[in-house]
Parts: structure tokens; C-alpha cells; sequence
């Protein structure tokens, strides 16, 4: 059914009235129940094969599973009388597994499951619903019972990955290790198997495993090596790391970052790791080296801003945050994230109060949004409303970074109105770790004009 989704899904404006329907069906079998009602909806009203006894079946289980009432009864009815049909069974059964797994009814699933192996129909997928349904119920020991017991093979690597999250959460990490490592070595593509596994010794703290499987990976012997070579890369600069060899662990994140990444997901999973373990140069140059990859994840653009941030790299977090915002122009995050991007440029104060003012409205009580707003007016020379903002704000209660922001604003309001003798208090509070290359300048610039003034206001004391 997932294949037939992917198949058909490019071209699905314009299939065939037989394709319709096959397509429609498949939508609902792959659990896409939402995307099937439209597709229904759809064939309903161009009356193409809504008569057709299967679909008709699987629109029942629509109903079941996903309507209420008599609606939902009448669906589960017909599903009822369609297993006791010799020729309806089969999909009636693999119907009601779906239905009772979104009802989460252990015992319809049961039965619907026991009537599909007396059939020869269930797969490994079939069976690891039904453990996590006897879990929840509190039968746990059953379900470890015939977790145990599987004689089941996974048919994909998402089913791999899943039968090691059941061994895990059951209490059996040793066996999610070794289902992991089978399979790994197994299914021609399996990037994502090496990923899980990684990801299973790194909760585990077991490093030095860490660090063979990502020799393993890359050896000659796997034919996925050029494939794995960055997450491999990766995994040895974290072992490497944890094992407190922190010049091999660093060439080994400078490798990855060379190394080129096809999947999404690893790229940020690699990027995120190297950053968190406090190598953000390796992130930022593997996020720009494999943008194409996921430059349409506002996720990617995310995550670009943050190591850049960690890096003081101003130019690349402002391009990255505006990036986010016109992905998500209503996540307030992002509105300031862009915003604080502008204002460390100090060359749109235009622009940037645009963005404070709508988060400050929507947030009058978020000291970062009263922060921004503040600094925005004062940039555009509105000193005294940035000043009323600040003082509605405890000094006391804000943290580093911000106290930071708070000083360099005040800094800025008193130089500019001239109250040269409070301006060289603020700024004895501003820790320059916290700023960009553009307010380091401005703020130097400051301190000479203060310094100046404070000569020429003494010089003009002693004269007189």
C-alpha cells in the first residue's frame, strides 16, 4: 500500500477511474485515514467507483474508526457481517485491525488478529500493535511473553526499528541492540538502523561500542559505507569525545562536516549532536555544505541560526532567522529571532521595530520581547518610550544575556541624551561575550564619546 501511494501520488489528478480507486484504497491501508475521506469526498462528488464493493468496505472502516455514533456503528456493522463473507474476510480483518488500533480495543484487535493467522495473513507489523495494546492494558508480562516468542522477521527497516523500540520499552535492551545490529546489516538501506542503534548505546553510555560500530560502518566490507560515512564520522567523534580524547573526537567531527549527508533527518540529528557536545563550527559548516538536503525544513534554517549564534556569526544567523520567519511568520520565536538578528546588525531599525511591536503586543509581559521593542525604539531615536519600557523590567530577575541587552540599551538612551555620567555606569555592566561584531563597534565608539565628554566636562569644571 505504501508503495502504491508513492507510485500514484505524483500524478494523482490524474488517474484512471480503476486507479481512483486503488489509489484511494491504499491512502486508507498506509493510515492515512484523513487524506482517504478527501479522496472519497472527492470521487463522490465525480461519481467514479464509490460503488465498488472493496472501497465501499474500506470506507465502512472510515467510519468505524474515525466517526462517532451511529455512524461509527453502522461502519462497524458492516465490517462485522463482511468476516463472515469467505471472499470480504481477508481485508475485512486487516480493516478492523486498523480500526481497533485507532479505538485502541484490544479485543477486536485480538480476534481480528487470530482470524488473519489462521489465514496465513499477518506480518511482524500485525503483531508488535497487538504487544503494545496488551502493554497498555497491563497484560506486559503476556506481551514480553510473545515478544520473546517472535518468529516474525521485520519487512522494513521502520518495522526493524520499531520491534527494537518494543524490546527497549519492555525492559530488553540488550535484545533492541541486537535487533538493531541484524538489521542493520540486513536491508540494503539502513542509514536509519545505524541511526537508531547510535542512538541506543549513546543512551546507554557505551562508548567504546560506539566507537566500533562506526568503524563497522565505514569498513570495506559494508556496501552502504560512502553512504554512512558522515553519521560513521560522527559517531567516532562522539565516542572519541565521551572517552575524553578530545583532539581525535574533533578531527573526526572536522571529518564529518566534509563528509556529504542525503538524509534529512541524520543531517540534523549529526548537526544537533555536534553542536550539543560543543563543536558548533562542524555543525555550521555541515548544515552549509548539505543545504539542498533540507533547505525546505524550517527545522534546518532553525538550527543554522543557533550554531551560528553559539559562533558569533552574525551575517549567517540573520540570513537563517529570516529564513525561519518567512517559513513560520506566526511562531513567535522566530518573530524574534529575526528581530534580535536586526537589531545586532544595527542598519534596519525600520524593519526590525516592525517585528518588535507585533511581539511585544502579543507578549507585553515577555521580558526578551520588552528587551527588543526597547532596543528597536531606541535605535530609531525614541528614547524616551525605550526608556519607559526598560524601567518596567527587574534587573534582578533577568539572566545573563539579557541583563547584557538591558545595559547596552540603557548605555545607548543615556549617550544619546547626553547624560554622559550614568551612560559609564550602565556600560560597566555590559559583558561584550554577548554581543555581535556590529555592537562591539558601536559600543567602543560609545565608550570613546563618553570618555570625551567626561574630559570635556572636567576640563570645563577646572577652567571655571
Amino acid at each position: 500500500d505504501d508503495f502504491v501511494v508513492a507510485l500514484l501520488e505524483p500524478v494523482e489528478d490524474k488517474l484512471s477511474p480503476a486507479l481512483e480507486t486503488a489509489y484511494a484504497k491504499a491512502l486508507f491501508m498506509s493510515r492515512n485515514p484523513s487524506r482517504f475521506a478527501a479522496r472519497w469526498a472527492r470521487l463522490q462528488a465525480r461519481g467514479i467507483a464509490t460503488d465498488d464493493p472493496r472501497l465501499k468496505l474500506v470506507h465502512s472502516a472510515y467510519m468505524a474508526g474515525w466517526t462517532d455514533g451511529e455512524s461509527a456503528e453502522a461502519g462497524q456493522r458492516a465490517l462485522d457481517d463482511a468476516k463472515e463473507n469467505a471472499g470480504s474476510a481477508l481485508l475485512a480483518n486487516r480493516l478492523q485491525l486498523i480500526v481497533s488500533e485507532r479505538r485502541r480495543d484490544l479485543v477486536t484487535y485480538g480476534r481480528a488478529l487470530e482470524n488473519l493467522i489462521q489465514m496465513g495473513a499477518t506480518s511482524l507489523g500485525d503483531h508488535l500493535v497487538y504487544w503494545q495494546l496488551l502493554a497498555d492494558s497491563g497484560q506486559k508480562e503476556k506481551a514480553i511473553e510473545l515478544v520473546r516468542s517472535n518468529v516474525y522477521e521485520p519487512r522494513t527497516g521502520d518495522e526493524a526499528i520499531t520491534l527494537a523500540r518494543v524490546h527497549y520499552e519492555f525492559g530488553l535492551p540488550e535484545e533492541a541492540r541486537q535487533v538493531l545490529y541484524k538489521y542493520a546489516r540486513h536491508f540494503a538501506v539502513a542509514d536509519h538502523l545505524w541511526l537508531s542503534l547510535g542512538n541506543l548505546l549513546t543512551t546507554r553510555g557505551e562508548w567504546q561500542s560506539l566507537g566500533q560500530i562506526a568503524l563497522e560502518m565505514r569498513d570495506e566490507s559494508n556496501p552502504s559505507r560512502a553512504e554512512l560515512l558522515c553519521l560513521s564520522l560522527y559517531f567516532e567523534g562522539l565516542s572519541e569525545l565521551k572517552q575524553h580524547r578530545e583532539p581525535t573526537a574533533e578531527e573526526a567531527f572536522q571529518k564529518a562536516a566534509q563528509a556529504p549527508c542525503e538524509n534529512e533527518t541524520i543531517l540534523l540529528k549529526i548537526a544537533s549532536g555536534m553542536s550539543e557536545a560543543g563543536y558548533p563550527g562542524p555543525a555550521q559548516q555541515l548544515l552549509l555544505n548539505n543545504q539542498r538536503i533540507a533547505e525546505s525544513n524550517a527545522e534546518y534554517w532553525t538550527l543554522l541560526g543557533k550554531v551560528s549564534y553559539e559562533l558569533r556569526d552574525l551575517p549567517t544567523l540573520a540570513y537563517a532567522a529570516a529564513k525561519t520567519h518567512s517559513m513560520r511568520p506566526n511562531d513567535p520565536a522566530a518573530i524574534q529571532n529575526h528581530a534580535a538578528a536586526l537589531l545586532s546588525m544595527r542598519s534596519m531599525p525600520q524593519e526590525a521595530i516592525a517585528l518588535t511591536l507585533e511581539l511585544y503586543r502579543r507578549q507585553p509581559n515577555n521580558p526578551p520581547a520588552i528587551l527588543n521593542h526597547a532596543a528597536a525604539l531606541a535605535q530609531n531615536r525614541r528614547f524616551s518610550d525605550a526608556l519607559r519600557l526598560l524601567r518596567s523590567l527587574d534587573v534582578s530577575r533577568l539572566d545573563e544575556s539579557d541583563r547584557t541587552t538591558y545595559h547596552f540599551v540603557l548605555t545607548e538612551i543615556l549617550v544619546e541624551q547626553g547624560d554622559y555620567a550614568k551612560a559609564e555606569e550602565a556600560a560597566k555592566s555590559v559583558d561584550r561575550q554577548f554581543l555581535f561584531a556590529p555592537e562591539i563597534a558601536w559600543f567602543d565608539n560609545a565608550l570613546k564619546r563618553i570618555q570625551t565628554k567626561g574630559e570635556n566636562q572636567a576640563s570645563q569644571t577646572t577652567d571655571h
